[in-house]
């Protein structure tokens, strides 16, 4: 549900403190129906793609949803879930690249709670 007076908060801050070069829209959304607002940086938090469920059109809808030199950043738990998410970019014709987390670094690869471990990093549309 919307956070009427914190999301308006953010909104303010946002626009005051990078004078206008920086804008935040918050809003609450399915996004298994519609895509997103186009944006130039999308940062999307642990999807859970190996399990099935509406990830796939969430992905897809989330990879329409850059602008034409927007970044787009998949954080994921574990490294299949980030090859789940490359293979995802990958059928959508989008190039997509894993990147571990410095801090975990030397970390045993099956290791439980690893907060956003991986990065999917997506090419610019």
């Amino acid at each position: 549900r919307p956070q009427d007076f914190w999301w308006a908060a953010w909104e303010k801050w946002t626009e005051h403190e990078f004078s206008g070069r920086i804008s935040l829209h918050l809003r609450q959304q399915d996004l298994v129906q519609e895509p997103q607002p186009s944006a130039g940086l999308i940062l999307a938090a642990h999807p859970e793609v190996t399990n099935g469920g509406p990830w796939l059109p969430i992905l897809r809808h989330v990879l329409s949803s850059r602008s034409a030199k927007g970044r787009l950043v998949f954080a994921t738990f574990y490294r299949q879930e980030a090859e789940a998410c490359v293979q995802i970019c990958q059928a959508q014709h989008v190039m997509a690249e894993i990147r571990e987390n410095p801090f975990y670094a030397g970390r045993p690869a099956d290791e439980v709670g690893t907060f956003h471990r991986y990065a999917v990093i997506v090419e610019p549309a």
